[in-house]
């Protein structure tokens, strides 16, 4: 899969709804601070493979900060998971912009099917669009 950026782009300043398989836990520095001068490590989740629930490529993968969801339910690495959330930008330790996911609400493990159909998306309560 290469990297379809140029499609999540295109959502920027909307809500979409994704699917992915979690490639891995991280952390990243997030400024807390009124100056920019404290810092506070935040919790992160990086999906591969990430589709649109009708299957489209959307990016090869996606950051986001780590939900209570996943805080609550424990997915593991390799785990399918369809999550909702604004798209946005962020700038990189490296100084280079990048696309994320900002707001992440809500969040479904996905069983495995053999078919792969695409799935219906997922409306959780108290999402405000």
């Amino acid at each position: 899969m290469t990297d379809y950026r140029e499609t999540l782009e295109e959502h920027i300043g909307t809500k979409v709804t994704v699917r992915g398989r979690i490639q891995k836990f991280g952390t990243r520095k997030k400024v807390a601070g009124r100056y920019d001068n404290y810092f506070i490590t935040q919790d992160t989740v990086c999906l591969e493979e990430v589709t649109f629930l009708d299957g489209t490529p959307v990016c090869q993968h996606l950051w986001f900060d780590k939900t209570a969801w996943i805080r609550n339910q424990h997915p593991e690495e390799g785990d399918l998971i369809q999550i909702s959330g604004w798209v946005g930008k962020y700038k990189h330790e490296s100084g280079r912009e990048n696309l994320c996911l900002n707001k992440v609400s809500g969040g479904k493990k996905i069983e495995e099917t053999e078919d792969n159909e695409p799935l219906e998306p997922v409306h959780f309560p108290f999402d405000v669009d």
